[in-house]
């Protein structure tokens, strides 16, 4: 060994140590200097755009009201609730909804919005000048943001856009002199349902007593199309057993985070197979989860499909139980009231679980559903499917009860399993 080679080996690593923390120094500073500069703008331009505040007289003419949810899914559902608060709180009042293509499709056939404005690419300059034309011919008489915890430069700049006379949002932050109706901020411990909900007090909304309950409007087709899936599930069990029950397992998470490794949901359905060998099991994905979902069926031998947006919300409608990480299916279920075992990352269940929907919520110990491991997603999923035979045990047909009648359990309808 050469003499000075150890201490060169110590110098090396200290260099690159030292490198390391330089390097995350210029990444924080970084995101500070973007925070910064972001509440700023927002800063500057809610006083660019302050005026006296004022609560319109809704009922006394025909309003145009314009609602922002131009991002995922997941957050178009829990909006449905609010939607339907405002758009039935006066006659007067047409609701439209500005959307992108990802989540549009959550609100067809919503009897409560009048029209869906697609936002295709909010990142690119002609799709500002495509919505500034639309919202300018549309003449919005008021315009809401939907952010009720952390103000949004984006949202912020739409409002703007829009023209709108009246701005609503939740007040108290950076953005609080942009809007002409503010209203007061719910409990921040309380379920971003109830917490979006807040903003219905700008329409006479008793925000106490309204029923925020997520909804979703499935048409025939789509329920047929979801039958035929479901006659993948089948095979032989039919023929025995006409009222198994059904069990809906997702495997497609929009956050890298939310993702749970195939081998898992491998284990789980084994145990649950073995438990009950007559259950009817779809398990379900997008385009990107092809080799989990082959994977998973040659394992365990259930059906795979990749059904579109709104045939997997019939399937979720249509199911006994739902398994699914944290994602818009979460939410799927709470609207149609499907008994659902959740996964969530550490410290989210609460605010984005299930809403007053029979539940069980499995929380990883980290911040990833990496380290969450199966045996506990099998004690959820054993339990609740215990609750849901029993309640189908006891019906007139054999099967659970319909997704309109099936109840919640407990004040929010959610029981949590940590980890």
């Amino acid at each position: 060994m050469v003499e000075g080679e150890p201490l060169t080996r110590d110098c090396d690593r200290r260099t690159g140590a030292s490198r390391r923390r330089v390097g995350k120094r210029i990444v924080a500073f970084g995101k500070f200097a973007e925070f910064s500069n972001r509440r700023f703008l927002i800063r500057a331009l809610s006083l660019a755009m302050r005026r006296r505040r004022s609560t319109p007289a809704w009922s006394a003419r025909p309003h145009d009201v314009l609602f922002l949810r131009p991002d995922r899914v997941g957050d178009m559902i829990v909006s449905t609730g609010l939607l339907r608060a405002i758009a039935t709180s006066h006659p007067t009042i047409r609701l439209h909804v500005l959307a992108t293509p990802a989540n549009a499709g959550v609100l067809e056939h919503n009897p409560h919005v009048a029209s869906v404005v697609v936002l295709h690419r909010p990142k690119r300059p002609w799709s500002w000048v495509s919505f500034v034309r639309t919202a300018r011919r549309a003449r919005y008489d008021a315009v809401i943001d939907c952010k009720v915890i952390s103000p949004s430069l984006t949202l912020l700049l739409l409002m703007l856009a829009s023209g709108a006379r009246e701005r609503i949002g939740v007040g108290g932050r950076a953005n609080d002199a942009v809007y002409t109706v503010p209203v007061p901020a719910a409990d921040l411990h309380a379920h971003n349902i109830e917490q979006l909900g807040a903003l219905a007090a700008a329409f006479g909304v008793d925000v106490a007593t309204f029923d925020w309950r997520p909804e979703i409007f499935v048409h025939a087709a789509e329920r047929d199309a979801a039958e035929r899936l479901w006659r993948l599930a089948e095979g032989e069990v039919n023929a025995v057993d006409g009222g198994a029950l059904r069990l809906l397992v997702n495997v497609s998470a929009g956050k890298a985070k939310c993702c749970w490794p195939p081998e898992r949901y491998i284990a789980v359905l084994r145990a649950a197979l073995a438990r009950r060998p007559a259950f009817r099991v779809l398990v379900i994905g997008v385009a990107r989860d092809e080799d989990a979902l082959r994977r998973i069926a040659d394992a365990t031998g259930c059906a795979t499909a990749r059904p579109a947006l709104r045939d997997t919300f019939a399937l979720v409608e249509s199911a006994d139980l739902l398994l699914t990480p944290d994602t818009g299916l979460v939410h799927a279920a709470s609207a149609f009231r499907t008994p659902v075992v959740t996964m969530c990352p550490r410290g989210v269940g609460g605010y984005w679980g299930p809403y007053r929907t029979l539940s069980r919520t499995v929380s990883s110990a980290e911040r990833t559903l990496d380290a969450l491991p199966a045996a506990p997603v099998v004690a959820a999923l054993d339990e609740l499917l215990a609750t849901v035979a029993d309640g189908a045990s006891s019906s007139p047909d054999g099967r659970s009860a319909s997704p309109t009648g099936r109840e919640a359990g407990g004040p929010n309808g959610r029981t949590s399993v940590a980890s």
